[in-house]
This record gives C-alpha cells, sequence and structure tokens, in this order.
C-alpha cells in the first residue's frame, strides 16, 4: 500500500528499511517484519517491526526463527529479541509476506519474551 508516494507497511510482511543511524543494535539497510496492526500503521509514523538476518551466528532459537522464503534472497532469521520501531520514511521496498506458521511461530516466541 502506498500513502503520498510513501509505503504503508502491512502486517505480516517484509520490506528492505534503512536502520541507520540508530543508536546501538542494527546499523545498516536490511530487511524487517512488520509486526504492528495495519491499523496503526495507517494511524501513526513509527511501525513496529523485527529485523530479518542472514547472519546466524549467535545460535539462539529460542530467539530466532528460521525464515525460508522466496523472496529472500539467502537462508534468513527472524530476530525476535530486537524488536524495535522505525519511521516510515525508512521503509523502502516490500519483499513479500511471510507464511501463516512462521508468523504464528513468531507471535509465540514473542508471549515467551514478554512473559
Amino acid at each position: 500500500m502506498i500513502l503520498m508516494n510513501k509505503i504503508v507497511p502491512k502486517q505480516g510482511y517484509v520490506y528492505i528499511a534503512k536502520f541507520n543511524p540508530t543508536s546501538g543494535g542494527i546499523k545498516k539497510t536490511r530487511p524487517c517484519l512488520v509486526i504492528q496492526s495495519n491499523i496503526l500503521n495507517q494511524e501513526i509514523s513509527s511501525v513496529m517491526v523485527i529485523p530479518v538476518s542472514s547472519n546466524n551466528k549467535f545460535n539462539r532459537p529460542g530467539y530466532q526463527i528460521k525464515i525460508n522464503e522466496t523472496f529472500l534472497q539467502k537462508e534468513s532469521y527472524l530476530l525476535t529479541n530486537m524488536v524495535t520501531t522505525l519511521n516510515i520514511s525508512r521503509f523502502q521496498k516490500e519483499l513479500g509476506k511471510v507464511r501463516k506458521n512462521t508468523y504464528t511461530q513468531l507471535i509465540e516466541n514473542i508471549k515467551l519474551i514478554i512473559g
């Protein structure tokens, strides 16, 4: 969805977004999964996302969910312990929607993280 030449991110979709500059954490352009509701995505300029990484160096099964989607060029992981918000202006391109079972697993992992 695009509104006034800006992407309006959709829940459950992966986008390329600029994380740089941020204080700490991720400092580059990378894929991210939108977890915020579509209603909020249309109303406010900040969007809650989970970064996607092809790096599994930490190998934390409880925090990283393997994601195999054809629109991602590499084997990738949802970094569920790094939930963050991005301004809508940082979104560059929609890549695709994750499978329902992947999104369901993600929500279950978030529930474990927040208690």
